[in-house]
């Protein structure tokens, strides 16, 4: 499930985000570090929500096709590559 958020700046969008998501492991990410090496370090096998903040307009479907697919390939440093379940998200736009 993709659930987005969107609104002007300083809203309470990303208080939202987390207070409807409170009970679920959620691990929150700035949309900046989308796409960079590591960017989904905090993401484990139990994370139930990720939560993407302050994704700009021009940024979004790019953002969005991250999360389309059925799997997240997550680098971990020298470690082996962890493979998961996308978890629902929540993308948090302005």
């Amino acid at each position: 499930m993709i659930i987005t958020i969107e609104g002007n700046p300083d809203e309470g969008k990303t208080y939202l985000a987390k207070k409807i998501f409170k009970n679920r492991r959620s691990v929150l990410i700035n949309s900046k570090e989308i796409g960079k090496p590591f960017s989904f370090m905090s993401v484990e096998n139990d994370t139930e929500v990720i939560i993407v903040d302050d994704i700009r307009t021009e940024d979004f479907e790019k953002v969005y096709s991250v999360f389309t697919q059925n799997e997240l390939k997550i680098d971990r440093m020298g470690q082996n590559m962890l493979s998961i379940k996308t978890p629902d998200v929540i993308l948090i736009r302005f």
